[in-house]
């Protein structure tokens, strides 16, 4: 989902072949639309929004990387396809880890990990600026929903918007705070 230069992988296994094809669309005013066919021919869409994570003063690197927010669509936009929650969505760092975001997107970024990549440390300031940082391309990217016309009910329920799941000292309270603000 996240891959910049994959586009398609053929393979076989056990005399069984395997095939992997991702299609990027740009969007005029920003973001993309992917549209993905796995190995066992299901299909599906998403809306991508993204941004350079910001560097200043915590990283060296010079590479470009990436702060990414994805919409699960429940067809392509040009077949009218609509916003639909990603159920039990978990915190992606290039691959999914165990960290639930409780949220209806997915939230992509090079957090720092735990050895086994399998989750995120969160009392690490560098992951909780990266969380701001998403927060603040969340809100980015409802604007655009909304100037797309697919900032509906449904699109809503996607957001951080659960009080109960975002106390204030949670992780990823920043998205929820931003969310709130930019509804009122």
């Amino acid at each position: 989902l996240f891959t910049r230069n994959l586009a398609e992988i053929r393979w076989e296994a056990d005399r069984r072949p395997g095939h992997y094809l991702r299609e990027a669309r740009p969007l005029a005013g920003g973001g993309k639309e992917l549209f993905i066919v796995t190995a066992d021919r299901e299909e599906s869409c998403f809306l991508v929004f993204e941004q350079p994570v910001d560097t200043r003063g915590s990283e060296t690197s010079t590479a470009v990387r990436l702060v990414q927010i994805a919409y699960r669509l429940t067809k392509r936009l040009s077949e009218e396809g609509a916003i639909s929650p990603v159920v039990g969505a978990k915190l992606f760092v290039f691959f999914q880890t165990d960290k639930e975001t409780h949220t209806g997107v997915i939230f992509q970024a090079p957090y720092r990990t735990t050895p086994a990549r399998d989750n995120v440390p969160e009392d690490d300031e560098f992951n909780r600026q990266l969380v701001r940082q998403s927060a603040d391309l969340l809100v980015e990217s409802m604007q655009r929903l909304k100037k797309l016309k697919l900032l509906t009910l449904e699109a809503l329920s996607a957001l951080p918007l659960d009080f109960e799941r975002f106390a204030e000292e949670s992780f990823f309270f920043p998205a929820y705070r931003a969310v709130r603000s930019a509804l009122q």
